[in-house]
């Protein structure tokens, strides 16, 4: 496969850019007693199961997003082989559009630790949707908003969600 061979590129953010699941788990683990990073995996990977599981516990969602930035700020990384991708997909002038469930607010703190990632201009977040993940809106508002045929087009993912939102949509996918 030449991954070169495409136009558009769509990126997850969240464990497909920046290695940042586990201090999204450690920021809820600090209000749920006895939680466990594989009942995270299975509630929070799950929009629906999320939703429900934050209610039942109660969670303090400012609270957390506050001990997400701050485990973040110390271990802030890039899934290995990112940042070697995302070099050669901008030395070779191709497009990159970054699809997030993240907030805009939680984008800009990413971008503030990230520099390279201000290069990409194209940001659809849970902002910009009415439906997030595992919805397909905020893909397909990233295609509709570049003029590249679906053959030129490729997505990355890492969640279940994001498979979701991307089985049907007729691009090539690769999930991580």
């Amino acid at each position: 496969m030449n991954i070169l061979k495409y136009k558009l590129y769509i990126f997850d953010l969240d464990g497909t850019i920046i290695d940042s699941e586990h201090c999204h788990f450690e920021a809820y683990k600090d209000q749920i007693k006895n939680f466990y990073y594989e009942s995270y995996e299975n509630n929070f990977h799950n929009y629906e199961k999320k939703k429900i599981f934050i209610k039942i516990n109660k969670i303090n969602k400012n609270q957390k997003e506050e001990k997400f930035k701050e485990l973040y700020k110390l271990k802030k990384n890039y899934i290995d082989g990112f940042i070697k991708l995302f070099k050669e997909l901008m030395l070779n002038g191709k497009e990159i559009c970054i699809c997030t469930n993240s907030s805009k607010e939680r984008c800009e703190f990413i971008k503030s630790l990230h520099s390279e990632l201000k290069l990409v201009k194209t940001w659809i977040t849970k902002d910009d949707v009415k439906n997030e993940k595992p919805n397909n809106e905020g893909y397909i508002k990233c295609i509709n908003n570049f003029n590249i045929p679906l053959k030129d087009v490729i997505i990355f993912e890492d969640s279940y969600a994001g498979y979701k939102a991307i089985k049907n949509i007729n691009v090539d996918k690769i999930f991580i």
